[in-house]
């Protein structure tokens, strides 16, 4: 045999080389061998122009001090067993998710072929399959990468001519869900947050999810009490499983707080899950992968009487519809994004706390919910007048609501806001003498964002949410006299009428003939 070296790759000490024949354009091993006893140096053509594969039978070669068994003699084996055994040798912390996925849609399709006789037609049967079973673009992304992981594998071992994955696409007609996620907004978690209804793991993990850096679920379980500073509650170090990263939050006040009081609740544990079983056999350890508090999350929802209600009476919470999905517990992440953006933080210091390394990404959690609004120099400003004939519309009655509620509250110091219900009440003589004063509950997040806006001084923070109960008496007599704001504030939104006013003006008359 001819042996023009035109190329040469050094394997290493001891290793040998391999050396590119270029006659028969494939690469050979030089090196030393053990023959009867013997040291000789041997020069083996590997019968392949593939640096990968002619490294793996070099290897064979050196360790077995004899030229290696044909790698095609594999190409007995099926589809399944070759993916079990590719999959078994791979650096992955989910390799159990994707057999699970790989034996789910396809081995029903492949598993029992041998893995030379595989075409892009078996592809497109499995893809095909994953479509009429209405599963996701992203879905059937993943399942026909996790094959092509495996086809790839044996095309370099030189088990297949070509990958049949480089001739599959995805399917034009797979289902693709745009409908944004309904997000939960800080006032409606605060509810949540402060029920004693809600078992109170659940709402120590909306605090540290939101606020700690807008975790996932699966970094709040593999959080761990190693990783905090149990000792001054200043630092966290967060573990993100899905990048497999890390990073080292300071934790803001409510947040120890809040950490610290669930501490104590679990008996001070210097080690172990921050959110363990609870009961059980296993209890006391970390909580399986794949545990989700979405359900629970929503199911909190209803205990704290937080509902977002849509025309047809449903809560957009709680279903899907055909414009949003319900809130799941990754809402909370979004929040997170949303509201970091709107505070104006730089992106790449958003990017660096949420732990993404994408831009498309996290940009995707930006819009989620956001509000698109045009600026004041880019519109037409178009006279409508005409159009409305006369009309009192939504936002011409909230403008004479605005200015009513403001006159009162300038006229008469002893109209106050309620902190929690955003409900305006005008203190009575009484209730000026008593040391507490019992007001009735009136929950109203659209009255209270309304007068968010028009009161001076007005505290929006969500932090206290703690409303006394009212006594049994009834609300004319409690306390105070309390306005039918919120009363009107929906009539507006629903109607938009200008008699949507007449209940608050003769509140006001009355306030203003006592006063």
């Amino acid at each position: 045999m001819t042996r023009r070296a035109a190329k040469r790759i050094p394997l290493g000490y001891g290793k040998g080389s391999l050396e590119w024949l270029e006659p028969t354009q494939q690469w050979a091993w030089h090196g030393w061998l053990v023959v009867d006893g013997i040291r000789v140096r041997k020069h083996i053509a590997l019968g392949t122009n593939m640096v990968p594969v002619a490294r793996g039978k070099a290897e064979q070669i050196r360790v077995g001090e004899r030229p290696a068994e044909p790698v095609a003699a594999k190409a007995v084996e099926t589809f399944a067993e070759a993916t079990q055994r590719i999959v078994a040798t791979q650096r992955l912390k989910h390799r159990d998710e994707r057999l699970r996925r790989v034996g789910k849609w396809a081995f029903p399709h492949l598993g029992h072929l041998r893995v030379d006789t595989i075409s892009p037609s078996h592809l497109d049967e499995v893809l095909e399959a994953m479509v009429a079973a209405g599963k996701s673009r992203s879905t059937i992304k993943h399942v026909l990468d996790d094959c092509s992981t495996v086809l790839k594998r044996l095309w370099r071992d030189g088990v297949l001519k070509e990958n049949p994955r480089a001739k599959v696409e995805l399917p034009s007609d797979a289902k693709v869900d745009r409908r944004p996620r309904t997000v939960p907004t800080d006032h409606e978690l605060a509810k949540v947050v402060s029920c004693a209804r809600v078992d109170k793991e659940l709402r120590v993990a909306i605090v540290f999810g939101r606020d700690g850096g807008g975790q996932r679920t699966s970094d709040l379980l593999a959080g761990r009490w190693e990783y905090v500073d149990t000792l001054q509650w200043l630092t966290a170090r967060i573990h993100r499983p899905k990048t497999d990263s890390w990073s080292t939050l300071a934790l803001p006040q409510h947040v120890a707080r809040a950490l610290e009081s669930w501490w104590h609740d679990l008996g001070c544990p210097p080690d172990g899950p921050i959110f363990p079983v609870r009961s059980g056999k296993r209890e006391g350890e970390a909580k399986a992968r794949g545990n989700t508090w979405s359900k629970r999350l929503r199911r909190a929802f209803q205990l704290a009487g937080v509902k977002r209600t849509l025309p047809d009476g449903r809560c957009a919470l709680q279903v899907d519809t055909a414009t949003s999905r319900r809130a799941d517990f990754h809402s909370l992440r979004r929040r997170a994004v949303i509201q970091g953006h709107a505070a104006g933080v730089p992106v790449g210091s958003m990017m660096d706390l949420m732990g993404h390394t994408d831009m498309p990404t996290h940009m995707g959690y930006r819009r989620s919910s956001e509000v698109l609004e045009a600026p004041a120099g880019a519109l037409a400003n178009f006279d409508v007048e005409s159009l409305t004939g006369g009309y009192t519309t939504s936002i011409q009655a909230k403008e004479s609501l605005t200015t009513t509620v403001r006159e009162v509250i300038n006229s008469d110091p002893n109209v106050v806001m309620t902190r929690n219900s955003g409900v305006m009440m005008r203190l009575t003589q009484d209730s000026q003498r008593s040391p507490e004063p019992k007001v009735r509950r009136f929950e109203s997040c659209r009255a209270r964002d309304q007068i968010q806006a028009i009161t001076t001084g007005y505290d929006p923070s969500p932090a206290v949410i703690n409303t006394a109960e009212t006594s049994e008496q009834s609300s004319e007599t409690v306390n105070g006299e309390l306005i039918g704001l919120t009363l009107a504030l929906r009539a507006i939104d629903r109607g938009g009428q200008a008699a949507c006013l007449a209940p608050l003006s003769r509140a006001l008359s009355r306030t203003r003939g006592a006063s």
